[in-house]
């Protein structure tokens, strides 16, 4: 036994064992060497064979807790948690003050979701000992599971007193705090853990998802260093108000505000400010990455490239000149105009100066082979006001390996010119799976060939589930059914890929068809697909109302901001209730008429001048609204994120089709279809709020609290309703 016991506490487990099972073969009944035995076995993983150890323990000593707590080790690693749980709380009752115990079961119980028994075994294991810090982090764990947020909070400051260097219990709290609507007193949590730990996914993703909504005007270097690492994560459009923000309260913004209200060269005067502000890495990093949401930033960067073209002299076809303004300022602003899809206004003078330009370079283009960084300049130029693919001869452009361009211009031929290249590529290869002839659907089709929505270049990469979590979380306590991999996803009208990559990557054990009326958006869809290296979703051309003579059903059906598009709105949503398996989930977001007040108002103001649907008269349009006086109701669709990209502002503003819907009207929709409503979807700040008005454990289900709420918050669907339905 002493010889099983130096050989343990060496590491030498298979010798420890041997010595152990002599041992037992001397004395059969030693309870304390069968304990040893499966001590050892668990450091090997023999799982299976330690059960039978501590078992043959308590079998000679039915007084041995310590052999319990063993066996429940073993029982939880065999994936018998009940079995596990059993064992634990035998130790318990063979002796009340084991701490040891009653701290293993902690963690146990939460896993199962017996969070009002954890609650109490924390709380008799604090007892025991107040000053366990781990014992504090689990208290707080099981009481925000169980929506006791206030008592959580407390005990995870009540952790981070005893252990200040926490990070679990920092994440837990900065959680907590979100979830009570505490965002100013997380963020700081974030950023701290962050900084201490920049490799963490999870805490960068929590961070920046926390960031969403949340305008910061001011920030020490730390920060602001983690918030310029977290720009070039997949995250970064989730940042928008708070990159904004810190560049308006910048010195150097004030100055360059005052340039473009006066219409002034900014680079002809207040050189600091100016060079401060074309050279922060921030903005630097941002403008390719997000869009502009900013009415003010917008009016800024305008008069900037309106000024960098003016400065740019045109000498002649063969001498198309250089600009003085560093080429990282420009060619981040012009990847952030073919972002927007040159949403920018321009007037005649510009635009005339811009042909002139365009016409110098075609002609080298036409011409005479010329090096690429004899180019840059005049093409990076020309490219702040129209995508490099439009020149004549840019095919040209494309014979030059990508490394004999620039650094900073690289980006703009991938984007411009190959990305663009292999989505007429991929849009020959895309065959209809319907035919599509109804009037509206075709309408629709030649906006969305015409104007692709929305643009993007990242994507948050969510921690990947079994898609059998979406029925534990959507019908609690009913029995949760397995479908066979791979789990079939329907994304009906999935624009340009974004949403059916979400879900792709949230649920890799998943086959995600996602159908769409635009050739143009899908073939976007599927060269970002490609890009992002996923293999799990099929592309189709086809018409939501004609999906009907699909051969298939599916267990999951997702239709995000479509069916409001179509001329009858529920003969689409029956035709994907029809698709719907018997058992399966559907998602369905439409957009909200108390929260769209202000995009009624400019639909009005679009209609009423007739602008046609031409990038011209949409620029136009974008221009009229920005200069409407303040307080006109139609000037709050600045407040829209779409209203900053032109594709998405003429999907937002002009769009040929829509209708817009109440809580009440949805609920007679669900009625008629033979649905019931599971959940609405929403931030947790939200959700918060919504408990706190109605604390109901089932107001969460019911549609009329949802429309109480509404009423209270008007703006609460200012995107839209997006909430989770079932068969009846």
């Amino acid at each position: 036994m002493n010889l099983g016991i130096g050989f343990q506490a060496a590491g030498e487990f298979a010798a420890a064992i041997a010595s152990y099972e002599r041992a037992i073969e001397i004395e059969p009944a030693y309870a304390a060497a069968h304990y040893n035995l499966a001590l050892a076995q668990l450091s090997r993983a023999q799982h299976l064979e330690a059960e039978i150890s501590f078992r043959a323990a308590l079998r000679f000593r039915p007084d041995f807790p310590e052999a319990c707590v063993g066996l429940a080790g073993a029982l939880e690693a065999l994936g018998r948690d009940e079995d596990a749980l059993s064992a634990l709380n035998e130790a318990i009752a063979l002796r009340g003050d084991y701490v040891g115990a009653l701290l293993n079961s902690i963690p146990l119980l939460q896993k199962m979701s017996r969070h009002e028994s954890a609650v109490a075994n924390c709380r008799r294991a604090l007892e025991l000992e107040p000053d366990n810090p781990t014992t504090r982090y689990r208290l707080g764990i099981s009481l925000h599971d169980l929506g006791r947020l206030f008592e959580a909070e407390e005990s995870y400051r009540r952790a981070l007193t005893l252990k200040p260097d926490y990070a679990s219990a920092k994440v837990n709290l900065a959680m907590v705090l979100l979830d009570r609507g505490n965002a100013p007193e997380a963020i700081p949590l974030l950023f701290e853990l962050v900084d201490i730990e920049p490799t963490n996914t999870q805490l960068r993703r929590t961070l920046s998802e926390t960031l969403k909504g949340v305008a910061v005007a001011e920030m020490v270097e730390r920060d602001r260093n983690v918030l310029l690492s977290l720009c070039r994560d997949n995250n970064a459009l989730f940042l928008v108000p708070t990159i904004v923000t810190l560049v308006r309260n910048s010195k150097c913004f004030q100055a360059l505000q005052e340039s473009a209200r006066r219409g002034e060269d900014p680079f002809s005067h207040s050189v600091a400010a100016v060079e401060e502000f074309v050279r922060d890495p921030l903005l630097l990093e941002a403008l390719p990455r997000i869009p502009i949401s900013d009415g003010a930033l917008e009016d800024v960067l305008t008069n900037m490239r309106r000024w960098a073209l003016l400065r740019f002299k045109v000498a002649s076809a063969s001498n198309v000149g250089q600009t003085e303004i560093p080429v990282q300022f420009i060619c981040a602003l012009a990847r952030q105009c073919f972002f927007s899809g040159y949403a920018f206004f321009a007037d005649e003078h510009e635009l005339q100066r811009v042909t002139i330009l365009r016409n110098a370079v075609e002609q080298m283009l036409c011409e005479a082979k010329v090096s690429p960084r004899t180019l840059e300049a005049p093409l990076a130029i020309a490219s702040l006001y129209e995508p490099l693919d439009t020149l004549k001869g840019h095919e040209l452009l494309l014979e030059h390996p990508i490394a004999e361009w620039s650094e900073w211009f690289q980006p703009i031929v991938q984007e411009q010119l190959e990305n663009r290249k292999r989505e007429r590529g991929i849009a020959i290869q895309l065959s209809p799976v319907t035919a599509i002839d109804d009037e509206v659907s075709l309408a629709v089709r030649e906006q969305y060939e015409e104007n692709p929505y929305p643009r993007w270049v990242s994507a948050p990469n969510p921690s990947a589930r079994p898609v059998e979590s979406l029925w534990a979380r959507l019908r609690p306590g009913q029995q949760i059914r397995v479908h066979p991999s791979p789990v079939p996803i329907l994304i009906a009208g999935c624009g340009t890929g974004y949403h059916p990559i979400l879900i792709a990557r949230a649920y890799p054990d998943s086959e995600v068809l996602a159908v769409d009326l635009s050739r143009t958006s899908l073939a976007y869809a599927a060269r970002m697909t490609e890009q992002l290296g996923i293999t799990n979703i099929t592309y189709r051309q086809a018409d939501i109302l004609k999906l009907g003579s699909l051969d298939r059903r599916f267990a999951v059906v997702e239709c995000c901001g479509v069916l409001h598009h179509l001329d009858d709105v529920m003969a689409g949503w029956r035709v994907l209730v029809d698709l719907l398996e018997s058992y399966g989930l559907m998602k369905i977001a439409l957009y909200s008429e108390k929260a769209r007040g202000a995009v009624r108002k400019a639909r009005e103001l679009t209609g009423d001048t007739d602008y046609p649907r031409t990038p011209t008269a949409i620029r136009n349009c974008r221009r009229a609204i920005m200069q409407l006086p303040d307080g006109h109701p139609a000037k709050d669709v600045m407040s829209f994120s779409d209203f900053y990209t032109l594709d998405g502002c003429r999907d937002l503003v002009m769009h040929v089709q829509e209708h817009q819907f109440t809580l009440p009207q949805i609920a007679r929709c669900l009625d008629q279809l033979g649905l019931r409503f599971l959940e609405m979807e929403c931030p947790p700040a939200m959700l918060t709020r919504f408990t706190e008005m109605f604390p109901s454990k089932d107001a969460g289900t019911n549609l009329d609290a949802w429309n109480q709420f509404e009423e209270t918050y008007p703006e609460t669907f200012k995107s839209m309703y997006m909430f989770w339905c079932c068969k009846i």
